[in-house]
């Protein structure tokens, strides 16, 4: 279950060897980049969203001795747990899927282990969601509990904007969640039967809901003597044990640092790759690409080198530029810096946009490296605002 183009996980490459026994479900804008790849090819429209992709799976297994289910994005998480329970094929259960998806029973899971979280609730009703504001003050979080990419997700400073929200949003999907003012980490690696194998910490520059403003969403990875980087270790070996053990999964865990009092707070925790350049800083910083290695291990294939995965000495980091309002007429191609190691485009030209609507959204992006976190983050600001003038609006 893929829909990233092949130019990003190129399916026939890493599955070589069992490639006459794949069956494959995308999406149609995925398609292309696959065809003749697999003796199967099965394209879903509104993929994301579309109950099709759990009937095919079922004709799928249903009419094939079906060994295993390999899903690469988050919405395919619980649709290939559900259909592993239905069938019987191996992997991550439902029971293992869902507290890694659903952030209500997922924040209980590790309020219940000791780790501190911000204060939470699936509010039965309006008056029940004031009841939560009053309690904990404004502004406050509200968030989709399936949700991903931060999309949905809104910090509502006002009872009017409060009601509007809990009006237009299905309830059974709604969480609150008290605002914790400070810098965000977001911690990426690979776990083990509820063990960390590796850890890789970063810090955001801005944050994950800066697309509301059209404000570049970037990351810079943690120098290895950083105090934080030693304590953001261990808080993540606490929330993995929270947490049920499954089979080898890449993890994307975020943690926010209270301001005023400098204490650690579980955000929510995913198990599959973070999003926008996360997987490649994570192949530079360790000389596995992250996303081979899960679809091969999935698929129940080895991947030489994986046994021992240790983190380099240079740090890697990311912006993401998102789309503002207007017209968007041009992006040049620059000179690039050596130490800028990736530089996508990512929008057609000309195009009209309205903002961001998700996290990941963005026109163009980077992957850059440096010596220490320091330089790292001087690098990214200072390429980010040179970037920016790349683009031509209207």
């Amino acid at each position: 279950m893929n829909r990233v183009p092949a130019s990003l996980t190129p399916l026939s490459e890493w599955l070589a060897e069992v490639a006459d026994d794949v069956a494959l479900v995308t999406s149609p804008q995925a398609a292309d980049g696959y065809r003749d790849a697999f003796p199967t090819l099965i394209e879903v429209d509104d993929y994301p969203n579309s109950d099709g992709v759990d009937e095919a799976l079922d004709r799928l297994c249903r009419s094939n001795d079906v060994t295993r289910i390999v899903h690469v994005t988050e919405e395919d998480i619980l649709r290939a747990a559900r259909a592993r329970d239905r069938h019987g094929v191996p992997g991550q259960s439902l029971d293992q899927a869902l507290p890694f998806r659903d952030k209500l029973v997922m924040k209980q899971r590790v309020a219940a282990a000791g780790l501190r979280t911000p204060g939470f609730r699936a509010p039965r009703d309006l008056d029940d969601a004031r009841s939560f504001a009053a309690e904990h003050g404004w502004p406050v979080v509200i968030k989709p509990r399936l949700g991903f990419a931060s999309s949905g997700v809104k910090v509502v400073r006002t009872a009017d904007r409060l009601t509007e929200e809990i009006a237009r949003r299905e309830l059974s999907d709604v969480l609150l969640e008290e605002y914790i003012p400070g810098p965000v980490y977001h911690i990426d690696g690979e776990a083990e039967a509820g063990a960390a194998r590796y850890i890789c910490p970063s810090r955001y520059i801005n944050n994950c809901l800066s697309f509301h403003d059209s404000v570049p969403l970037g990351s810079v990875q943690l120098d290895a003597d950083d105090p934080m980087t030693a304590r953001l270790n261990t808080f993540t070996r606490d929330a993995l044990a929270a947490l049920p053990a499954c089979e080898r999964s890449p993890f994307h865990l975020e943690v926010m640092l209270r301001e005023d009092d400098g204490q650690l707070y579980f955000c929510e925790i995913a198990s599959r790759l973070g999003g926008a350049h996360v997987p490649q800083a994570l192949t530079y910083r360790t000389g596995v690409n992250p996303a081979q290695a899960t679809i091969r291990f999935q698929a129940g294939l080895p991947l030489p080198g994986t046994e021992s995965i240790q983190l380099a000495d240079e740090l890697y980091g990311w912006v993401l530029v998102p789309p503002r309002s207007g017209t968007l007429l041009a992006i040049d191609n620059p000179d690039l810096p050596d130490w800028v190691r990736e530089f996508h485009i990512r929008a057609e030209t000309p195009q009209e946009f309205t903002g961001a609507s998700a996290s990941i959204d963005a026109i163009l992006s980077f992957v850059a490296q440096g010596e220490t976190s320091e330089i790292l983050e001087r690098r990214l600001t200072e390429f980010t605002h040179v970037a920016q003038r790349f683009t031509k609006w209207m």
